[in-house]
């Protein structure tokens, strides 16, 4: 009966955790993309400064919150490994807001999707002509860097002595 006690406490933690994993992880990618996008966004409206400012601000945020978060500080409890991934996922939401604020402000437009239709397919097909074949580089040298590292930890794993 204990175990099974025991065995059913640690499911719902882990169960609770993972959920939180799935969530907090969707979340800094949908930031992350919108950040990279602002910051694109503002960068080719010549506000580069105000970018790096937005940038800064969220740096700073995430690293504050790291130390405050992974060791607990005052009523805030030490959350360790949650505390990283909360601290990033705030910053990164300040950021993001704070990056769309300048946009607003600097640029003066907001977005506006109603240009998205009927949708520039032809475009975007150009788009992916560039695109496509960037990352597919970029893929192959990450690749061929697993490939290089996989053998060189082969390598130094074996034992030529049989000691």
């Amino acid at each position: 009966v204990y175990y099974t006690d025991f065995a059913v406490r640690a499911f719902r933690i882990y169960l609770c955790m993972m959920i939180f994993a799935c969530v907090n992880k969707a979340c800094f990618i949908f930031l992350q993309a919108m950040s990279m996008t602002f910051a694109a966004l503002l960068r080719s409206n010549k506000f580069m400064k105000e970018s790096m400012i937005a940038n800064v601000v969220m740096n700073l945020l995430n690293i504050v919150g790291n130390v405050i978060l992974i060791n607990g500080m005052g009523p805030i409890p030490a959350l360790g490994v949650a505390g990283v991934a909360i601290s990033t996922t705030v910053s990164r939401l300040v950021g993001v807001s704070l990056m769309i604020f300048m946009f607003r402000k600097c640029v003066g437009k907001g977005i506006n999707f109603k240009k998205l239709k009927p949708f520039p397919m032809d475009l975007f097909k150009k788009q992916l002509g560039i695109g496509l074949p960037s990352a597919g580089e970029i893929f192959a040298y990450s690749l061929s860097q697993v490939v290089i590292m996989g053998f060189i930890n082969f390598l130094v794993n074996l034992n030529p002595f049989g000691h």
